[in-house]
């Protein structure tokens, strides 16, 4: 199924590229298949994050302010300094933060609210920054949250085909 998806798009984006250098202008049609191509394959799924051009994105279930505090205790742990700490209302509760290590190298937390248990959480290390920071970052918050790591018992034991009540053994 998913071959005959990733097939199906690669056929797409080279007939776009054919349609587009029919078009007269081979620069611009190289440029645009070499958008769309870095477009379709520059996301990197990491369990329940996605990690796509410096930014790691997940959904946390907890409240904005609950991952505000576990976002400040995490930074902590990995000694970052905070520089920039706001709290926006309007229209829904939003934290900007931006934490920096000894080396001036800067790293941007997005909060966003969605639901009083739900929020949407985001460390952006820069699109040259580094993969594993935002990684290690995001599992810091989740532990200050009391949250497993990005794979869960649940998941672990069924990918290796033990059911839930096998595993509690």
């Amino acid at each position: 199924m998913v071959y005959a998806v990733r097939t199906r798009v690669a056929s797409l984006i080279i007939c776009s590229g054919i349609l587009i250098s029919c078009s007269g202008c081979i620069t611009a049609s190289l440029v645009t298949l070499g958008t769309v191509l870095g477009a379709v394959g520059s996301a990197a799924s990491t369990g329940i994050d996605a990690y796509n051009l410096g930014k790691l994105d997940t959904a946390l279930m907890t409240s904005a302010d609950e991952c505000h505090r576990s976002v400040l205790l995490a930074a902590n742990d990995l000694g970052l300094h905070v520089q920039i700490d706001q709290r926006k209302s309007k229209p829904v509760t939003v934290f900007e933060m931006t934490l920096k290590d000894d080396l001036k190298s800067q790293v941007g937390i997005h909060i966003e609210y969605r639901t009083p248990t739900m929020c949407l959480c985001r460390v952006d290390v820069g699109i040259f920054g580094s993969e594993p920071t935002a990684k290690l970052m995001m599992e810091r918050i989740r532990f200050h949250l009391h949250l497993p790591a990005t794979t869960s018992v649940a998941e672990s034991s069924v990918r290796h085909g033990q059911s839930l009540s096998q595993s509690s053994d």
